[in-house]
């Protein structure tokens, strides 16, 4: 929950943007942004704490911004998001990358319109110069 729906106040988009920046951080981490014994406690910390960004190289300022107290210092759209990503996934290496609770490398899949069914891709990662941001 973002902190202006903590706080009971008027919300938008950027709310989304807050929970996508949480989720994306315990996924970088292994970790809950905000975190806390109980509901109460971890609303208290989205209201006053700064998690860690170290340790997860150019998604750190990214997340920085989904995570904002001030929805004004969020993106300002999902696209913005997705810009922001795709140009940080220019300077990851795309074959290193690991789930946290896996030492396994993600495979990605592929699905066929016409059957519907998915199948591995020849890579278990897209290349970095797939992305438009990296063109």
């Amino acid at each position: 929950m973002a902190p202006e729906q903590a706080r009971g106040e008027p919300a938008d988009a950027r709310v989304d943007l807050f929970a996508a920046g949480a989720i994306a951080y315990e996924l970088a981490t292994g970790r809950r942004a905000f975190d806390g014994a109980t509901h109460a406690d971890r609303l208290s910390a989205v209201l006053r704490d700064e998690p860690p960004f170290d340790g997860i190289g150019p998604l750190a300022p990214i997340l920085a911004r989904c995570l904002a107290k001030d929805p004004r210092d969020r993106f300002h759209a999902a696209a913005d998001l997705a810009w922001a990503l795709d140009a940080a996934c220019c300077w990851l290496d795309r074959d290193a990358i690991v789930l946290r609770s896996s030492t396994t490398p993600l495979q990605l899949t592929t699905v066929d319109p016409a059957t519907d069914a998915t199948a591995p891709t020849s890579r278990s990662t897209p290349t970095a110069t797939s992305s438009p941001a990296c063109s």
